[in-house]
């Protein structure tokens, strides 16, 4: 009679020859296991305890009652980090990376279309363009434009540049659609 030898199992041995393991609906319990080493040094699976399953979802339960949440928003017990200087409307934005790829094709060629002293003024760049929206410096690059010419122009220029429409309404490029 020849005994069997156990061997212990190895996250290699679970991942190529996995054991289904059955549960029946309403087991109370689960048996938690923790990854150890055995004697020869190889990794094995060893059971810990066993957690009572309806316990263990019931202590989710004061983390998830609206009202708690709330009262501990009220107290200032959970951190906001509130500021309403870094919210901004999501409704404007692409809804797709197709979408967003088209906007900034479009924002370009409207660029491009520019008169040349506003383009000349960002380096004919269309990426410190965008950038200066970012960092503010967009108006003093205008007003330092409007400042360079006759002071007699009233601005259209620079409204047209920026909205893309000058006070009579129509755009830059007669298609009377913002860039």
């Amino acid at each position: 009679m020849t005994q069997s030898k156990k061997k212990w199992k190895t996250m290699f041995d679970s991942f190529f020859n996995p054991e289904q393991v059955f549960t029946k609906h309403g087991d109370k319990v689960r048996p938690e296991f923790v990854l150890s080493v055995g004697k020869d040094g190889r990794k094995c699976l060893s059971k810990v305890r066993d957690i009572d399953v309806q316990a263990f979802i019931n202590s989710f339960a004061p983390g998830c009652d609206m009202s708690v949440v709330i009262n501990k928003l009220k107290a200032g017990l959970i951190p906001t980090n509130y500021d309403e200087h870094n919210c901004l409307d999501m409704s404007l934005m692409p809804k797709s990376i197709v979408d967003a790829m088209q906007s900034i094709r479009a924002f370009r060629d409207g660029f491009s279309d520019m008169p040349a002293d506003i383009q000349e003024a960002f380096g004919y760049d269309s990426n410190i363009f965008i950038q200066s929206f970012i960092d503010g410096t967009l108006n003093d690059a205008l007003k330092n434009i409007q400042s360079g010419k006759d002071t007699g122009s009233s601005g259209d220029d620079i409204d047209t540049a920026i909205n893309g429409s000058g006070s009579n309404g129509s755009g830059s490029n007669g298609s009377g659609s913002e860039v």
